[in-house]
């Protein structure tokens, strides 16, 4: 009888001391500013018979960068898309943002806008765009995303910033 209660105890010390390495979620902002300057030496003439000057520029985020996430970097089981926040500053009255295109990876594009001036601008995303998904599979693959900004204006020089910020969650394995 003690051989069996021994049993069950050893047992039972086995099976609740185990660490079966509980998951964690970390929820963090990924900040991506993105300077943008448009040149006249990026004219195009349209059929249309105006002037349109094109842009492009990137920027990258590492998650290594990231005080909340980087030491889970090597534990990641997945992340989550919450959402985005997307703004545009530095516009002048009479400066148009004719097309903008917003994409990260693989030109993945999350992010187009028509005619932005400085009154009408910014937006807010949840996780429902599909691209975003992506975004998140890209951190996860490749512990940064680099995202790219294109499109034309209706003038030259120009400076604008864009100023994106996803919201993640970060499921990993507690270390």
């Amino acid at each position: 009888m003690k051989r069996i209660y021994f049993s069950l105890f050893i047992i039972s010390v086995f099976l609740f001391s185990c660490n079966d390495n509980d998951t964690i979620e970390i929820s963090t902002s990924i900040p991506i500013p993105i300077a943008v300057q448009v040149s006249e030496s990026a004219v195009s003439h349209q059929e249309s018979g105006q002037v349109e000057y094109s842009f492009t520029a990137s920027q990258t985020y590492h998650l290594s960068d990231n005080e909340d996430v980087k030491n889970y970097l090597d534990h990641m089981n997945y992340i989550a898309f919450k959402e985005q926040s997307f703004g545009i500053s530095g516009l002048e009255d009479g400066e148009v943002i004719k097309y903008i295109e917003l994409s990260a990876g693989d030109d993945n594009n999350f992010i187009t806008f028509e005619n932005v001036t400085n009154s009408n601008y910014g937006t807010e995303g949840s996780n429902s765009n599909p691209a975003y998904g992506l975004v998140a599979n890209v951190l996860l693959t490749d512990k940064e995303i680099t995202v790219t900004v294109s499109g034309t204006t209706n003038k030259a020089p120009m400076d604008f910033d864009i100023d994106l910020v996803f919201q993640i969650a970060v499921h990993t394995e507690e270390i």
